[in-house]
């Protein structure tokens, strides 16, 4: 496999596409003493030795052919997916996209047969979006060829032959896999907020481009962190709200928008969004929303906040980062409502909010500042101010003190009125003060 595909089969194991319970490394090693037999053979001890390889070596080419199918289907999803990256053919441009689609499609908790029917889904469903890529009874073929390796190996060359034909990097309908991206999206979202089993990734969530307002769409929900729920917020608000402080109901954003509030448990001004996108008035310039549109809209309202209007208003804090590390690692807390970016993010959703006459989105009662290795706490507070100096609420909070995330030990200068200092910091809860901030 390395020498015909650049795979490292140690990727396969690693992410239970080549199913064994024996490791590679242990199966290679018993390969050696197979292969040696009549040095393994000149003694009592190594004949044990030699049966014991001999048996591990049946055992895991049994389990090899019974992973052909799933094997040979991922090696072409990842072979389209790292010449859509532009990565290089090598073993390690390989090995990143085999990575990326195996983890995306949950496939170190999947049983044998739902690997298969996962990698089928994705490698059939590649064809819609370029013209040039293999169809569905080639795919179909890498299954059918059983344990027999000749045909196995023949058909996936078949398929890794079309994806890297000429005109395949000029084919693609990005329309429709940004489309295709976001309908899934939506649906896996919605199953997400209800609860309900999410169905695995889609070939257009794998395939839609890495740019900017997109990053999220192959990212599993659970794994997202508030500072991409934040991203994805700033993102859809951009998109949705103009200078006027209108949101035209017209796309596909702000569902979205009120998810990343949802989110990032701000469930009031969630609400309130919901509303004011329903009292968008209608001019003969802007025609009324499509009613298709309206009940989208109205679905994702309804299953992304609480049915009970009593839902505890939690503590809002925002937390201003310096890099993605430390806080912006942190994931949701049922506990808190929380917005986490650098100041310039957290000022285009403020901002936004702020055109929409959403104020109570800046009710926060808490303002955390990430201080850079080696930076000064009295520093990033006077350019945090600076950046918030429009908003009043949440300056007065920072006037009565804001906690210091610090990623070491270390001297961050005089700490200002008010202020705590919190040192490494893993969740958004063990930043959270259990006590009035000290003067």
């Amino acid at each position: 496999m390395t020498q015909l595909w650049n795979v490292d089969p140690t990727i396969l194991s690693r992410r239970s596409v080549l199913i064994s319970h024996l490791d590679i490394d242990t199966v290679r090693q018993s390969l050696a003493t197979v292969r040696n037999f009549s040095d393994a053979l000149m003694t009592k001890q190594g004949k044990a030795e030699w049966r014991i390889a001999c048996s591990r070596v049946g055992t895991f080419a049994g389990d090899l052919r019974a992973s052909l199918g799933v094997m040979g289907l991922a090696i072409y999803c990842a072979n389209v997916l790292r010449l859509r990256r532009g990565d290089p053919a090598t073993s390690l441009g390989m090995s990143r996209n085999l990575e990326f689609v195996m983890q995306q499609l949950g496939l170190t908790k999947a049983t044998p047969g739902e690997a298969l029917e996962r990698l089928s889904a994705v490698a059939v469903g590649l064809a819609p979006y370029n013209r040039w890529l293999a169809k569905p009874d080639q795919v179909d073929d890498v299954v059918g060829a059983g344990d027999n390796l000749v045909a196995w190996k023949n058909a996936i060359d078949v398929l890794v032959t079309a994806s890297e034909g000429p005109d395949v990097p000029t084919a693609w309908d990005e329309p429709a896999i940004e489309d295709g991206a976001w309908e899934s999206w939506h649906e896996r979202l919605t199953a997400h907020f209800l609860g309900d089993a999410i169905a695995p990734m889609e070939a257009a969530s794998l395939l839609a481009p890495p740019r900017r307002g997109l990053e999220h769409l192959s990212i599993p929900f659970d794994d997202m962190t508030l500072l991409q729920w934040t991203s994805v917020l700033s993102n859809a608000l951009a998109s949705t709200v103009g200078a006027s402080g209108t949101v035209p109901p017209s796309s596909r954003f702000e569902w979205l928008a009120l998810a990343g509030l949802v989110k990032l448990g701000f469930i009031e001004v969630s609400r309130e969004l919901s509303s004011a996108i329903r009292e968008f008035p209608t001019t003969p310039n802007v025609p009324p929303p499509a009613e298709a549109h309206l009940q989208r809209l109205d679905a994702m309202s309804r299953v992304a906040n609480p049915a009970s209007d009593a839902h505890p208003r939690l503590q809002r804090i925002l937390v201003v980062t310096n890099g993605t590390n430390g806080p912006g690692r942190w994931k949701s807390d049922p506990e808190y409502a929380a917005m986490v970016g650098d100041a310039k993010r957290l000022g285009l959703v403020l901002g936004a909010l702020d055109r929409l006459k959403l104020r109570t989105a800046l009710e926060v009662s808490l303002v955390m500042l990430q201080v850079p290795r080696g930076g000064n706490a009295n520093r990033v507070l006077d350019e945090t101010r600076k950046a918030f100096e429009s908003y009043t609420e949440i300056a007065n909070v920072m006037s009565n003190g804001c906690t210091f995330l610090v990623s070491e030990a270390t001297p961050v200068g005089p700490i200002p009125k008010g202020g705590r200092v919190v040192t490494n910091a893993t969740t958004l809860r063990d930043a959270v003060p259990t006590e009035p901030a000290r003067s």
